[in-house]
């Protein structure tokens, strides 16, 4: 005997509680906040020392000496007042015996190619700006912007996604390192041999303690910390599918690192540099020729975009090329090298021909349910159907029929046999495709989101979300009760834990045809152990 229960009550009870979490799953507060029509200018900032260079920018510490007890810090120090931003003479940081918190970052773009007009400069480096608030880009850049006609994606604000607090261009300083660091890009008036012109884009975010890769070198996370981590990149990138956003060059470097009072990380990812970000083409690039770009860190490419050959009608979906990457990046959380890295003498993989029987297995003290996921994450084609078997008991024999009722827009929980699987939402109905015994389903390269749902199935649904016991009141019951357990802890935490944040997340995002892929592919997985 089979029965079907829509969702659509299922939803229509959690959507109340949804709209709570979507309201309490805040970022942190911008610093810049209370003073919405300052920092535009780099004379206003206090900039400190040199906290990280790339291939092409700098970033320094830095905060807004506006309160008088900064004030009266900084001339303590002997700050240079009057020529340009003050900076702290390198060497007298730590002498100085009030020394000033520095919770901003100012990233300095290195203008060899854009021209020294504003307008040009926004145009040129408009890819940085995706992550920028409203209010970053209402000064000098909203005007630009009011004056030129198209221009990249905006993302929304979200937890695990950089937030730029200013946007702004000024003259090229001369910053602490920066004739040691990097000379070749200086404007020839503060080095002769430089090649950068005098003007150039600044960025103000919040400073985090450090990247991924610096973490990883000083810290070993647990099996289920190294999972809530992987977690946490995969709510990023969803975050970023769903805006109609690839990042295109996720790598340990362009993710930073703030550990919660508990000393559990909290990651975020950043540097839109690379990324696709166009309203014109979405996540679907024309590859019409060798020079259209298609992204950074040749090594994490995913094999889609790596083995593209362009072509008059030649398209690279990047829906799920991001995802990918961070199934490369889990073996560094996980404490392996990661498999696409050549070190010394150490044979690597190349996204370009490597097989998914070369990569390496992780340990076996990873939770089996995340070892699938990174292995599925890397699979070679995004769209090829693998379809995965599995013996189940007599009685319990999962169904992927859907209701066809004009009346569910969602599909169905589909039972049979006394136990229930979420059903798939696709069109045509499928034939059946259980037999003697077998339960037989058919999943692709998941993507994003539906990895993050089945990441939170397992860490915070072990004992309800068990194969035998996966019906559509129990899944609604834990959902239910999750959603109490989480709003109470967060009200009486004054700063929510890591884990909390997720779960928040988690309710914030649900999606009936993400979360019942998840839920399938769990069982799967569970049922094959």
């Amino acid at each position: 005997m089979s029965l079907s229960l829509t969702p659509g009550s299922f939803f229509s009870r959690l959507k109340a509680g949804q709209a709570v979490f979507t309201q309490k799953n805040k970022l942190l507060p911008d610093p810049l906040d209370a003073r919405r029509w300052q920092g535009f200018r780099l004379e206003e900032y206090l900039i400190g020392k040199s906290i990280g260079k790339g291939c092409s920018a700098a970033v320094y510490e830095a905060t807004m000496p506006v309160l008088p007890q900064n004030q009266q810090v900084a001339g303590s120090i002997g700050l240079l007042p009057g020529r340009g931003p003050e900076i702290i003479p390198r060497g007298e940081e730590e002498q100085a015996p009030l020394a000033p918190a520095f919770p901003l970052a100012i990233k300095m773009m290195w203008n060899i190619s854009a021209g020294s007009s504003s307008e040009a400069i926004f145009s040129t480096m408009s890819q940085e700006l995706v992550p920028a608030s409203r209010v970053a880009l209402a000064g000098e850049y909203g005007a630009v912007a009011h004056r030129s006609k198209g221009g990249p994606k905006q993302l929304a604000a979200h937890p695990n996604v950089i937030r730029v607090f200013r946007a702004f261009t000024s003259s090229v300083p001369l910053l602490p390192g920066a004739l040691l660091d990097y000379p070749d890009v200086l404007p020839p008036r503060l080095h002769p041999e430089g090649l950068g012109h005098g003007r150039t884009l600044f960025l103000v975010m919040k400073n985090y303690s450090c990247t991924l890769r610096q973490y990883l070198r000083g810290n070993s996370p647990s099996p289920r910390l190294a999972t809530v981590m992987t977690l946490q990149l995969l709510e990023g990138v969803a975050h970023l599918v769903q805006q109609g956003v690839a990042h295109r060059d996720l790598k340990s470097d362009n993710v930073l690192v703030e550990p919660d009072a508990d000393g559990c990380p909290w990651l975020v990812i950043t540097d839109f540099g690379c990324c696709l970000a166009d309203e014109r083409v979405g996540l679907q690039l024309p590859f019409t020729s060798w020079y259209v770009d298609r992204g950074g860190n040749g090594c994490l490419m995913a094999p889609e975009v790596s083995t593209a050959c362009p072509g008059p009608r030649a398209v690279i979906d990047y829906s799920k090329a991001d995802a990918w990457a961070v199934g490369a990046l889990a073996y560094e959380i996980f404490g392996l090298p990661n498999p696409f890295y050549g070190q010394g003498s150490r044979a690597h993989l190349e996204s370009r021909s490597y097989q998914e029987a070369q990569l390496p297995a992780l340990p076996e003290s990873v939770p089996p349910e995340a070892r699938q996921l990174v292995r599925s994450l890397l699979q070679r084609d995004a769209s090829k159907a693998v379809t995965v078997t599995v013996t189940v008991g007599a009685r319990c024999c999962p169904s992927l029929s859907r209701d066809n009722s004009p009346h569910s827009r969602h599909g169905s929980w589909a039972f049979q046999g006394g136990e229930a699987l979420p059903a798939m939402h696709t069109a045509p109905r499928p034939p059946p495709m259980c037999t003697h015994g077998k339960a037989r389903s058919v999943c692709q390269r998941p993507s994003a989101r539906v990895a993050a749902n089945l990441l939170h199935l397992s860490l915070w649904g072990e004992r309800t979300l068990a194969l035998k016991d996966l019906k559509p009141d129990k899944m609604i019951g834990w959902l239910l009760r999750q959603s109490a357990a989480t709003l109470l802890a967060s009200r009486l935490a004054e700063k929510n834990c890591v884990e909390t944040k997720m779960k928040m997340l988690f309710l914030a995002n649900l999606e009936y045809e993400a979360l019942s892929q998840a839920a399938l592919l769990l069982c799967s997985w569970r049922a094959a152990l």
